[in-house]
Formats: structure tokens, sequence, C-alpha cells
């Protein structure tokens, strides 16, 4: 059902009940696995178990954890429809990253290894021997972040619950800032980590399978 009025478009709820079901599942899930990782990082009581996991992640986590930071609803949602429109041609700034950032990984990582720091704001005290730039770096980051990142999450993601739950999209930004504060703050990078994982698995099943239901709607796949 489609309410209108002079300013906007609200939609009933398109879920099911097993919609729901799976929802709430999911939800319990990742706010389980948060409370193990602050049960765990409360063992770790220090810097590194809250900030850096405990430096006890393995290669698998931390990739799979890497992939959902970059990928978001910018990507499923903006992108997508953007490559619906325009062509394959907006996918060419991330072909492109493939290569550079494995030679980036290569150059860098060695450095950043030996140099024993954790993030780039203290490389750059270390390599430059200055205090003010890694706090000016710091903070124009975070504008950058906010302004061109995290705004566009959260702009795509509450379209997406728009339309799919009904709800305004002020009020579900405001539920993703709530939730995404409470999984990292209570549980540390751990819980980031733990989740990212295990979303990473949801998102690559949901993607292909909206992948193979689109070419199936739009009658690519009797294409041979």
């Amino acid at each position: 059902m489609v309410l209108e009025n002079s300013n906007s478009v609200y939609m009933a709820s398109m879920l099911s009940t097993a919609d729901w079901v799976m929802l709430c599942a999911y939800f319990v899930a990742m706010g389980g696995m948060t409370f193990l990782a602050y049960r765990k990082q409360k063992d770790q009581d220090n810097s590194d178990g809250y900030f850096l996991g405990g430096r006890t992640m393995n290669w698998a986590v931390v990739g799979l954890s890497l992939f959902v930071s970059n990928i978001g609803s910018e990507h499923l949602i903006g992108l997508a429809g953007s490559g619906a429109s325009s062509g394959i041609s907006v996918a060419s700034y991330e072909l492109n990253a493939v290569i550079i950032l494995q030679l980036l990984g290569h150059v860098f990582v060695p450095v950043y290894i030996a140099s024993g720091v954790t993030t780039l704001p203290e490389y750059l005290e270390k390599r430059l021997k200055s205090r003010r730039l890694p706090v000016v770096f710091s903070i124009m980051s975070l504008v950058m972040y906010v302004l061109t990142k995290i705004s566009v999450n959260l702009y795509s993601g509450s379209i997406f619950m728009e339309m799919a739950l009904g709800w305004n999209k002020m009020a579900s930004c405001g539920l993703l800032l709530i939730l995404t504060a409470l999984l990292t703050v209570a549980g540390g990078l751990s819980a980031v980590m733990y989740t990212d994982a295990a979303q990473a698995f949801i998102m690559v099943t949901g993607m292909v399978l909206m992948t193979v239901l689109s070419w199936r709607h739009t009658g690519l796949s009797s294409i041979e």
C-alpha cells in the first residue's frame, strides 16, 4: 500500500513474517557476537585488546573485515543503480582499485610493520618528527570521512529502510548510528571484525541471489 501526501511517498512494510524472523535472528546473532567480544575485551583490559583485537586476528578475519568495511549501501544501492542506468563504466574505479591496492599493500605494509605503527597518523609522527601534522591529518580525515562516506552510507541505507519498512529517513539514520555505536563501543575492534566476517558471507550470498533474480526478472538469463 502506498500513501501519498504533498511532500513524500510512504510505503507500508514489504517484509513478510519469514523476513521479520530472519531479520530478528540476524540482530540477535550480531548482538551475541558483540557480547562475546565484550567479555573477551574485558579480559584484555588494554589498548591492544580494545583497538587492535588483542592482536589475535588471523588473516581471514582481517581480510573479510576489510572487505565489509569497504563495501556498503552506497555500492549495493547507489553504484548498482548507476550501473543499471549508465552501464559498466561506473565500475572502472573499483576495477582499477584491485590492481592499485595490491601495489600499495606490497609497498607500504612492510614499511608499516618495520615501523611498528598501527595507524597512518602514528606513522606520520614517526616519519616526519612532528606532533602537529598527525593531529591535523586525523581531523581532516574524520571530516572528509563523515562528509563523503558515512553520510552516503546512512542516506542510501535509510532509502532502503524507507522502501522495505516504511520508516522515516531521519529515524532510520538515527537508528543505524545508534546500533553501530553500541556495537563498536561495547565490543571494540574484536566485535567489529567478528561481525564483519559474519556479514561478509551474508552480503556475498545476498548479492549473488540478487544478481540471479535480477537476470531472471529482466530476461537476461535466456540470452545465449
